[in-house]
């Protein structure tokens, strides 16, 4: 039986905090989509293919769009 490896949205504008927690994600058998800015990410939730994702992990404070921003357009969706 095939099974789909969860589905998680990283967002985070410091490419240190990507670089630390991505590959823990996956290493854990994770799919992790992981954007530096949140405009992009947002996006990526416009695409008719885009997943669905089963967690979303952001920043609070970036300087785009604030992370309660984007879960607001993410539960908006």
């Amino acid at each position: 039986m095939d099974r789909t490896p969860p589905q998680i949205l990283l967002i985070d504008d410091d490419p240190d905090v990507l670089d630390s927690v991505l590959p823990t994600l996956r290493d854990q058998g994770m799919a992790v989509h992981a954007y530096q800015e949140a405009s992009e990410a947002l996006l990526l939730l416009e695409h008719p293919e885009a997943p669905v994702f089963d967690l979303v992990i952001s920043d609070i404070h970036m300087p785009s769009l604030d992370g309660f921003e984007v879960l607001d357009r993410v539960k908006a969706g």
